[in-house]
C-alpha cells in the first residue's frame, strides 16, 4: 500500500492525476485512512483473540446459499455475482 500510495503521490505533486486536491489535502486523507485503517486492523484482531468466527461462517453460508436460491431462480444468471456482491456494470435481470 505504501509503495502504491508513493508512486501515486508522484502524480498528484506534479498535477497529472487530473484533480484538483493540493499536496495538504493529500496528505491529511493519508494520514486519516492510516490512522482508521489501523484501528479497525487493531479492533479486528482483538476481537478474534476473544471471539470465535462462528458468527461471520454463518453469515458466509446463508450468503452463499441465497445466490444459489437467487440463481435457481433465474433471477441472477451464474457468474454476474462479484466476490463483492456486485453486479458488472451494465447487468440487467433478465426478463420473463
Amino acid at each position: 500500500m505504501l509503495a502504491s500510495g508513493l508512486f501515486e503521490l508522484r502524480d498528484v505533486v506534479s498535477g497529472s492525476a487530473g484533480g484538483d486536491e493540493g499536496i495538504a489535502t493529500v496528505a491529511l486523507a493519508t494520514v486519516v485512512f492510516f490512522v482508521v485503517g489501523y484501528a479497525a486492523i487493531a479492533w479486528l484482531l482483538r476481537y478474534l483473540a476473544t471471539h470465535s468466527v462462528g458468527v461471520f461462517v454463518g453469515y458466509r453460508v446463508l450468503r452463499g446459499a441465497g445466490v444459489l436460491v437467487l440463481v435457481g431462480a433465474g433471477l441472477i444468471a451464474r457468474g454476474m455475482v462479484s466476490a463483492a456482491g456486485a453486479f458488472p456494470p451494465g447487468w440487467a435481470p433478465p426478463r420473463r
